[in-house]
């Protein structure tokens, strides 16, 4: 049986602009994929989803998972809902829900972007993304909300990360790395370069 892995996060931060401006920008797929980073889209199905392909950084490597991206949207709740699926070129699927949401509490002037996500790892990447995933996906999530934040000119509330985290974090990926490097350097032709698909 295929190795599998299942990371959930959630991340929040608040805007000082109206609900229905913040509202009108994130139902543009387009605009959504802007603030994703490593996302890109290519051609529109008639489905309504893109075909598109998603780069995931660890370390010096560099994975993208090539698939499908679709976003359903409710104007009454103010939530989107992002599904991406896609697979890299040594067999690894993934598949990424998230849900972003506008709250309001109580400032018609301001709101609140609360987003919600998993993502499932299926094949030779799975044990990696059992090690690290939790944080890559934190951070890819927590660097979308502040992406959003940047479009509206606001700053990031960083104060409540741990001041440990970054060295923390870093120490976690170069162990990913090293063990992908052993795991890929073990097929011929392998590059240092990891050309994939990743959600």
């Amino acid at each position: 049986m295929a190795a599998r892995s299942q990371i959930r996060v959630a991340e929040r931060i608040e805007l000082a602009e109206p609900p229905e401006r913040i509202w009108a920008f994130l139902q543009d797929i387009g605009a959504v994929a802007d603030c994703i980073s490593g996302a890109e889209l290519w051609d529109h199905l008639e489905s309504g989803a893109y075909t598109g392909k998603m780069r995931v950084e660890l370390g010096p490597t560099a994975i993208d998972f090539v698939g499908e991206l679709s976003l359903e949207i409710s104007d009454e709740l103010r939530e989107g809902r992002l599904v991406a699926k896609g697979a890299d070129r040594r067999g690894t699927k993934a598949r990424s829900t998230v849900t972003y949401r506008i709250v309001t509490e109580g400032d018609a002037s301001r709101c609140v972007l609360s987003v919600e996500g998993s993502v499932e790892v299926l094949g030779p990447l799975a044990p990696f993304a059992r090690t690290g995933g939790q944080h890559l996906v934190k951070r890819m999530t927590r660097d979308f909300v502040e992406n959003v934040a940047h479009v509206f000119g606001a700053e990031p509330d960083r104060s409540r990360r741990p001041a440990a985290e970054a060295g923390s974090r870093t120490n976690r990926f170069q162990r990913i790395v090293q063990a992908l490097r052993r795991l890929f350097s073990r097929r011929p032709g392998a590059a240092r370069q990891l050309d994939g698909s990743v959600r």
